[in-house]
């Protein structure tokens, strides 16, 4: 099993858009009917919108080493454009940053 940065139960931004400093970056993407299906039932189970859960999937993926490590193995093309996630500690939690 992939091991992943702890997220929050529920992604707060998806139920805090537009408000206060943040910032809304909104994008409309196309999926199939079997992905569309799969994430309906998984967002049901965490008792989420599927937006809720999109927005928890991106987190928990761009915030995960590993998966970032993956992506760029099997999908880079560029090589001055390899990023390099660094796990730090900041005030008992970790965040990761790209370098």
């Amino acid at each position: 099993m992939t091991s992943f940065i702890k997220s929050t139960p529920k992604s707060e931004s998806a139920k805090t858009r537009s408000h206060g400093k943040k910032r809304c970056c909104r994008f409309s993407v196309s999926i199939q009917n079997d992905t569309d299906h799969k994430l309906q039932l998984l967002a049901t189970s965490c008792g989420m919108t599927k937006s809720e859960m999109v927005d928890t999937i991106l987190l928990t993926t761009l915030n995960s080493p590993s998966f970032i490590e993956q992506a760029q193995y099997h999908y880079n093309k560029n090589e001055r454009f390899l990023i390099k996630p660094i796990v730090v500690n900041t005030g008992g939690t970790q965040q990761v940053i790209y370098e």
